[in-house]
């Protein structure tokens, strides 16, 4: 019995908590510019698109996913052949070989469940370009397209060095499992055009918690995300990630000690104050309040898209986003969350979370609920 148990536990990380995700259809439009492809899931999905050169390809990674149908026969002008395969044990990919360089679109319909990719010859927008200047030789001005700015991510691994967390029911560290997951993030955001992740810490090291807000301003974040795993000593068997931003009563206690100090309330990133100086004290507090009201409500938007991307891998502890006065969220000026990724108290989840495979999936996970956030913010994208 003791060793079907064991078992049991090795495999728990390669079981998902939610059901496969069905591709039920593949169609391509290429009657008209642009070329449009159209994949029809049962469910949302996490997923990634990328090219590749020498051959050109289009690749698409869609987590969780499975393809049950048979492969359509799909080539036109632009795409010249259409193949499957599997990246790892939990990832479908999905290869264009493409007959010329393209540039693309993409966005998912939630209420249909298809996600859609617009292919756009490279040639096609040149020669549109030439014919413009062509015919209007006079008054045609080269205007340059505003390269994107990057999006600075300060991901935060909780504790490190001496202080090691929570310690799991064998033993595992929050301050490991977390730094893990956080590098994993990492990587998966450097790999994304026009975004940039930096460390809070990239080892096992104490860093105090208002130095991480220190390292977040000097990189100039955009967004803050602190890693952390979750410990319940009581009853019960507590499971599941869960997702916090700042609370009201957190922020306005850290903006009176933020003004105590004159140094620290003229160097609030975003907030300038430095020709208030001889303003009273009071509108100084009542412009910080403004700001980090607006702040915390852009978190809460945040967290709800890492937690329903969260949810797409992982079960929830709590099904909406939790606040509280966590002192490594109060950046007046940066949307912040903090991801519990699991109890490391509960045994399984444990074994779990100390799963590379695990761990990858979490962190694509919360890189898709930044990027659609980032999306939904912005006039364009990342990419």
């Amino acid at each position: 019995m003791k060793t079907i148990f064991k078992l049991f536990f090795l495999l728990f990380p390669l079981i998902s908590f939610a059901a496969p995700i069905n591709v039920e259809s593949i169609k391509l439009t290429s009657s008209t510019l642009p070329t449009r492809l159209t994949i029809t899931l049962n469910q949302p999905a996490v997923y990634r698109v990328f090219l590749l050169d020498h051959p050109d390809r289009l690749v698409i990674d869609l987590d969780r996913a499975v393809l049950h149908i048979a492969i359509p026969h799909l080539a036109d002008e632009t795409i010249k052949s259409f193949r499957k395969g599997q990246f790892d044990p939990d990832t479908l990919r999905l290869v264009l070989d493409l007959r010329k360089p393209v540039r693309y679109n993409q966005y998912f319909k939630p209420k249909t469940h298809e996600f859609i990719l617009d292919l756009y010859p490279v040639t096609a927008a040149v020669i549109k370009k030439e014919k413009t200047k062509i015919i209007k030789p006079i008054v045609a001005k080269k205007i340059k397209k505003p390269k994107p700015r990057e999006i600075n991510v300060v991901i935060d691994a909780g504790h490190g060095g001496k202080d090691t967390g929570a310690i799991g029911a064998h033993g595992s560290l929050e301050k490991s499992v977390a730094l893990s997951i956080a590098e994993h993030l990492a990587n998966r955001i450097n790999h994304e055009k026009n975004m940039h992740a930096v460390l809070t810490r990239g080892g096992d090291y104490f860093v105090p918690l208002r130095d991480r807000l220190f390292l977040a301003r000097k990189d100039k974040a955009d967004i803050f995300i602190s890693i952390h795993a979750d410990s319940y000593t009581g009853a019960g068997d507590a499971r599941g990630v869960s997702v916090f931003a700042l609370s009201a009563s957190g922020a306005s206690s850290e903006a009176a000690h933020l003004l105590a100090d004159k140094e620290n309330s003229s160097v609030l990133g975003g907030v300038q104050l430095t020709h208030l100086y001889d303003q009273s004290q009071m509108l100084r507090s009542v412009l910080i309040d403004l700001a980090q009201t607006a702040t915390i409500n852009n978190s809460v938007r945040l967290g709800n898209n890492v937690l329903d991307a969260l949810h797409r891998v992982a079960q929830l502890h709590d099904i909406r986003v939790e606040q509280a006065p966590f002192m490594v969220l109060k950046s007046p000026d940066i949307p912040s969350v903090l991801v519990e990724i699991g109890f490391l108290s509960n045994p399984s989840e444990e074994i779990q979370l100390d799963n590379v495979h695990y761990q990858t999936r979490l962190a694509n996970a919360i890189f898709a609920g930044i990027y659609e956030y980032i999306k939904k913010s912005t006039t364009t994208s990342p990419t």
